[in-house]
């Protein structure tokens, strides 16, 4: 969609918030009608301030704002912009975490075009991220940076200061005071991060907030909970953070309570602002060389607002701090309500407060989130914020604070497809683009094997040209036309057979030579399938190894279809040992690693985090109905992560909690720990009348995440799996499907075509397993090696004579020594004959 020109105030419900003089007239601030720009399914609190910043307006171009918010799937954003002022905004998925989780403690902080991200990471670390500009897709976005020395429960609050310098501070409550607060920063956009200890609080739980400050440097604030020093500050001096004399801001013990904001005017007037009991708190100073006393006053008060539910939040433009909070007109939260309300630095004075969060639906809000500053230049100030009781709806809504002047720059969308979109592809790939006002473009189109190109669909220069081109008058989508090259239509058909006969409940995919996913077949109790009706053209045939088993020769075959039927079939070996341990024997051994990290107990800690990454990837990553998620049994945390070793000993250790419901959890992982290790086959007949491990488990499992959840049954039928006891005929339906559970596999980056390809390696970032696929079109000798940023050569994977075909092979971030090595980028380059390709990974720790 076009970015249009100016602003146009919405004509209805317009308030009047206050004036000022400007050349004899009066302007007055106004406020426009709040919208609904996303929605947010995170557990809670998807804008939380307390004081990170969420959202950035570019400083050239007001026009142009970023609003980012927490979200709880892997398929929905985590960003939302506007080119206009907020009266468009956009529809494509951007995600801050490559993975779509986002925790509520994500910190952003916007200069110069690009936007600078820290949070609570996947990768059992803070992490940091960068976006560059445009800022319009998933692409403008660098390769996530875990922060050394982290883990996930740490939580981070970054700053950039006008040298380009970044900076991110991290803190861990209820922890060692030595955790409290550190500080990272970096020089060359995150690449590198140089780290040291910021101010020794001698405290195990903080509260953090930063922004540039008297003269540009880092001020680092710090709340002490349950702690009478309550809320200080600390400068950076070149060398280290020091103790002002004016350091101690408000020297009362706040207890618990740890909504605030802060905020500098003019680089020189600190303000704080907070909540404490039924009353709002507003703290302001000029710097004075960090000397001289705390301006004190109270600027709101409510009788059924208390504490951390004022929630308040701001942001600067000229000579003017902006605030918004919240506030209740009763005890009920659905009465909680955003205001807004202005200080003018020139009199000192604030204005009345003024009710934002207007619409119908605005009911439950909180969380109010805004930029840390507003370009002087911005006729308006930007607020957004949470409402409901989840999913969260995302509303944005401004201050209009002058008239409009500042004309948006011209840019138009450009939309490519495909049709059909196994039929080729084009250059630039299929998507959607922003392009400035008459900038011509050039597109092509490749059709894939089995295919033709027609023609383009849309205003393009010559339609009937594989390669064109398209003048960004407008908003304009072009479409790349194939046709088969022949009518015909094709089959596969095959088994996947282990000794005992066919495996039922296996995923056989078709997928394209560029890893899509065209179709799917799950064989049956048989363990035969066949997918039909399949246009001509090439293909890989891939089989998605069931968790225990291992192939017998490649799981993916490269076939070309025509009018007859292919078949194709695969072997499986069980890997698995029937060695089956229980629950107190996983327990004894966790414990025992616990009290001696050495000890020999037949398992390590490392074993236990691999097992507990192998049930996340396999039971609760799946993307169909058959996803097991159960706390504590599948994943920890929000967003999700895999369990660790710690994280299965504080549950199983240290929580008295012996509910059903907790039981259930705890016989559950037991019996995935033995899948996931290798120990039980879920193809082991676990009942009387012949149900196996995966149908009792899907089963038992399902009946918990649907509701049952104190139904002792549940933990005492999966006892008997993990004790090797069956379960009585009649418990487990025999028409359970025998789900042999294993993550897509489908490639979704790299292209295996016709010739050597080398395939973008899946997962990636990856810790500590990654997958790496190629094709070979005609047998030779293949290499496959791994390097380090510096060139030298760290693993050969692959050296051999190989077949046509297409390959996979793992590496497991280890050396020719079989030494780990650390985190960091790595290259894997193809090499066959005089043909050479190469990637690059991410390994994070």
């Amino acid at each position: 969609m076009k970015k249009i020109y100016f602003f146009k105030f919405l004509s209805v419900a317009i308030f009047i918030l206050s004036f000022s003089i400007i050349g004899g007239s009066v302007l007055a601030d106004t406020l426009s009608v709040p919208i609904r720009i996303a929605v947010s399914t995170a557990s809670d609190a998807p804008t939380l301030g307390i004081p990170r910043w969420k959202a950035y307006m570019l400083e050239t171009d007001p026009n142009k704002f970023w609003a980012c918010y927490a979200n709880g799937s892997s398929t929905l954003g985590n960003i939302s912009y506007t080119g206009d002022g907020g009266r468009t905004w956009n529809t494509n998925e951007i995600q801050i975490d490559p993975a779509g989780y986002l925790d509520m403690h994500c910190s952003v902080f916007g200069r110069n075009g690009n936007m600078y991200m820290t949070w609570p990471g996947r990768q059992n670390s803070i992490v940091f991220r960068k976006f560059k500009a445009p800022i319009h897709s998933n692409a403008d976005g660098d390769a996530i940076v875990p922060i050394a020395g982290t883990s996930s429960r740490h939580r981070s609050n970054i700053m950039v200061q006008i040298t380009g310098r970044i900076w991110l501070f991290t803190r861990l409550s209820y922890a060692s005071p030595s955790e409290n607060v550190l500080y990272n920063y970096s020089d060359n956009e995150g690449a590198s991060w140089t780290h040291g200890t910021a101010f020794a609080t001698n405290s195990n739980s903080v509260r953090i907030g930063s922004m540039p400050y008297a003269g540009g440097r880092p001020a680092l604030v710090v709340l002490y909970l349950n702690d009478p020093r309550g809320f200080e500050y600390y400068l950076w001096n070149g060398r280290s953070f020091e103790a002002r004399p004016d350091h101690s801001i408000y020297g009362v013990n706040m207890g618990s309570t740890r909504a605030f904001t802060h905020n500098v005017v003019n680089d020189t007037t600190f303000h704080l602002i907070f909540g404490l009991g039924n009353s709002l708190h507003h703290m302001w100073k000029n710097y004075a060389n960090g000397t001289g006393n705390w301006n004190h006053e109270i600027i709101d008060g409510s009788v059924t607002t208390n504490n951390n539910e004022w929630y308040p939040i701001s942001t600067v433009r000229g000579n003017d701090l902006y605030l918004f909070y919240c506030k209740k007109s009763s005890s009920d939260n659905a009465t909680s309500m955003i205001y807004y309300k202005k200080w003018s630095q020139q009199s000192q004075t604030w204005t009345e407060p003024v009710l934002v969060s207007t619409d119908a639906a605005n009911r439950y809000n909180r969380d109010p989130n805004t930029c840390f500053s507003v370009p002087a230049n911005s006729p308006y100030v930007p607020v957004i914020w949470r409402c409901g009781t989840g999913p969260y709806d995302i509303f944005f809504d401004k201050v209009m604070v002058a008239s409009d002047t500042v004309q948006a720059s011209v840019e138009y969308n450009l939309g490519i497809a495909s049709s059909p979109e196994m039929g080729g592809t084009t250059d630039p790939p299929a998507g959607s683009y922003y392009y400035p006002e008459s900038t011509r473009v050039n597109i092509a189109a490749s059709a894939a094997a089995g295919y033709e190109f027609a023609d383009w669909s849309g205003d393009v220069e010559n339609p009937a040209a594989s390669t064109t081109t398209v003048l960004m008058s407008s908003d304009k989508t072009v479409k790349a036309n194939f046709v088969a090259i022949s009518d015909l239509s094709g089959s596969i058909h095959g088994t996947v057979q282990i000794d005992s006969g066919g495996l039922r409940g296996v995923y056989v995919d078709l997928l394209d030579l560029y890893g899509g996913l065209v179709k799917r077949a799950t064989t049956d109790i048989d363990g035969s399938y066949a997918m039909d009706s399949l246009s001509p053209g090439s293909y890989i045939v891939d089989l998605n190894v069931p968790l225990g088993f291992d192939p017998i020769g490649s799981p993916s075959t490269l076939v070309t279809i025509a009018d007859t039927g292919i078949q194709v079939d695969y072997k499986l070996r069980d890997i698995t040992t029937g060695n089956v341990a229980d629950y107190w024997w996983w327990r004894r051994q966790i414990e025992a690693l616990r009290d001696n990290p050495s000890a020999d107990v037949g398992i390590t800690i490392d074993d236990i985090d691999n097992f507990g990454s192998s049930i996340f990837d396999h039971f609760y990553q799946r993307t169909d109905q058959y996803a097991m998620r159960i706390d504590d049994a599948t994943y920890a945390d929000n967003p999700a992560r895999a369990l660790t070793f710690n994280d299965i000993a504080g549950f199983w250790l240290d929580s008295d909690n012996d509910s059903t419901s907790a039981r259930i959890r705890k016989h559950l992982l037991a019996c995935l720990l033995n899948v996931a290790s290798n120990r039980l086959s879920q193809n082991t007949v676990v009942s009387v009348d012949g149900a196996t491990a995966s149908q009792a488990i899907t089963y038992l499992a399902g009946r918990y995440a649907g509701g049952d959840v104190n139904d002792a049954t549940i933990w005492y039928n999966l006892s008997l799996i993990h004790t090797q006891q069956l379960i009585a005929a009649g418990v487990i339906p025999l028409s359970t499907p025998n789900i042999m559970y294993k993550p897509d596999s489908t490639i979704h980056n790299g292209s295996l075509a016709n010739e050597f390809g080398l395939a973008q390696n899946r997962p990636n970032p990856f810790n500590p397993v990654t997958t790496i696929r190629y094709a070979v079109p005609a047998p030779g000798h293949v290499s496959l090696e791994v390097f380090d940023l510096l060139g030298r050569k760290v693993r050969t994977l692959v050296d051999d004579m190989k077949s046509a075909g297409i390959y996979r092979i793992e590496w497991d971030g280890r050396d020719e020594g079989n030494q780990p090595v650390s985190s960091g980028v790595y290259f894997y380059k193809l090499r066959a004959g005089s043909v050479i390709q190469t990637r690059k990974m991410l390994l994070l720790k």
